[in-house]
């Protein structure tokens, strides 16, 4: 890494048990009166085998029945939302957890760690999400949508500490978005350590009064046409009524809850402030709407990714659910790939094949076992329906096949990033597994397009990063520390 021809900066950390603490971004909510007290649950970086696992923090103490640890985004018996407010429905039950678990009973002060800050606490800095952070603190600053007290601390203390940060985590990087490094907490960045998964500002996330999703949509007939189809998928246009649509939106630019870094891109959770009435209007809407098809099965998990648009999106995988939407948020016109007529992309693939019966979710949705699914999309010659990024597009489909996130190339600035939101139905217990597409079969599907294969590049960074995820060899101590100093971060 940096500064080689001396030292490295990183060095591998020797092993002993602390506090690990994901840095995430700084969520935005003051709340002066709610303990700050519900146990941390794992969240996985997207496959099971490659876990960031988030300890809980010393002094905490459960409120109730914990939060299923199976997959990020998930709560117990979601299907209940039907017919409930949203204050009194298992959607609500997070939201409440999660404002008295990230809430701000002081606002933290330069040179003087917070309460819940402990100088064992391990903290994971990816710098494509430091940037990310930046990013969205000055959108809230420049639309002035905080009150005025938590504005001026935001512009006055809050801004200098992520930016000194941020050129700490690229000098460290040496300019790369795809490394990272753990640390402990500095005392003189007092200010953006004790706002990690903390509550600063929160979109409401109210619901809209009439229908979230266009009623428009013809969707008896989508939905038999899914049906009928040798290969489940839909894509659909025109999806959310323009309401929702820029509702959801500002809900997403807004709300500081991307906590969880990955690989090139950041993840919101339902459990971490993901959860709010218009979420959970959609997902009555989807089960009430698209009844043929989610008929019987519950809501398991639902999420929203945030691209930082350099490191490519997900690499192949499986679910471990029956069906997926997926929706596509951002402008189109931010999609600069969608002005190659050959192969607009920045979408999602959905291969013709699924996992074979004996494997587990531990290799499905791994991305240590690139070659082993490679073997298996090559028995069906990589038929895929790949379907571009535009804006207000769902996808439905089968989430047992194989898909990812198509190569992208998204305009820079915060209001470009590619934003994609999950809905995940059915348990993979109750699965019934589609055949596989014979190579022959041709898709009836306008946008369907052959697919441009990811670069071996991004394949073999992502696993990188993943691995030195798990083993923590990324490690920035306190001689590091005043180097960094001496150089004037």
């Amino acid at each position: 890494m940096l500064l080689a021809s001396h030292r490295p900066l990183c060095r591998q950390h020797e092993r002993h048990t602390q506090r690990r603490i994901s840095q995430g971004s700084a969520v935005l909510l003051v709340l002066l009166t709610l303990p700050c007290s519900l146990l941390w649950q794992r969240a996985n970086l997207f496959c099971a085998s490659s876990a960031v696992v988030r300890q809980p923090r010393v002094g905490s103490r459960s409120q109730g029945p914990a939060v299923s640890s199976r997959e990020p985004g998930v709560a117990p018996d979601l299907l209940d939302n039907v017919g409930l407010e949203f204050g009194s429905s298992p959607m609500g039950m997070l939201r409440r957890r999660f404002l008295a678990d990230s809430g701000l009973p002081i606002l933290p002060e330069p040179g003087r760690p917070a309460p819940w800050v402990h100088n064992d606490s391990v903290y994971e800095i990816v710098p494509h999400q430091v940037e990310r952070d930046v990013q969205q603190l000055e959108y809230l600053v420049s639309k002035n949508v905080l009150r005025q007290e938590l504005q001026q601390y935001v512009t006055d203390l809050v801004l200098p500490e992520y930016r000194r940060m941020l050129a700490i985590a690229q000098t460290v990087s040496e300019g790369r978005s795809d490394m990272f490094f753990m640390t402990h907490p500095q005392q003189d960045l007092a200010v953006f350590f004790s706002l990690q998964k903390r509550a600063l500002h929160l979109h409401p996330g109210d619901s809209v009064r009439g229908d979230a999703i266009s009623p428009q949509l013809d969707l008896d007939a989508i939905q038999e046409d899914y049906l009928q189809k040798e290969h489940h998928v839909a894509v659909i246009d025109n999806f959310f009524t323009q309401e929702a649509l820029h509702l959801l939106r500002d809900f997403l630019l807004e709300s500081t809850i991307w906590t969880e870094a990955k690989f090139g891109h950041v993840g919101a959770y339902l459990e971490a402030g993901f959860a709010c009435p218009l979420v959970a209007q959609i997902d009555r809407e989807l089960r009430s709407k698209f009844s043929k098809v989610l008929d019987g099965l519950d809501l398991e998990f639902a999420w929203a990714y945030m691209y930082d648009g350099s490191l490519g999106g997900i690499g192949t995988h499986a679910d471990d659910s029956q069906v997926q939407i997926n929706f596509f948020i951002t402008p189109t016109e931010a999609n600069l790939g969608a002005n190659d007529t050959a192969h607009p992309g920045g979408g999602l693939i959905l291969y013709g094949i699924g996992p074979p019966p004996e494997w587990g979710l531990d290799k499905y949705n791994s991305i240590f076992v690139t070659k082993e699914i490679e073997e298996v999309l090559s028995s069906v010659d990589h038929w895929n329906v790949t379907v571009p990024y535009v804006q207000n597009r769902a996808i439905l489909f089968d989430s047992t096949y194989f898909h990812r996130t198509d190569s992208m190339n998204f305009k820079k600035g915060y209001k470009n990033r590619r934003i994609n939101v999950t809905f995940l139905y059915g348990k993979r217990a109750n699965l019934n597994p589609s055949a596989s597409v014979a190579p022959s079969t041709k898709s009836t599907l306008s946008d369907a397009r052959d697919s441009v294969e990811e670069s071996q590049d991004i394949v073999e960074n992502r696993e990188r990063f993943y691995e030195l995820f798990k083993t923590g060899d990324n490690w920035l101590n306190e001689e590091s520390w005043e180097m960094l100093r001496e150089m004037g971060l």
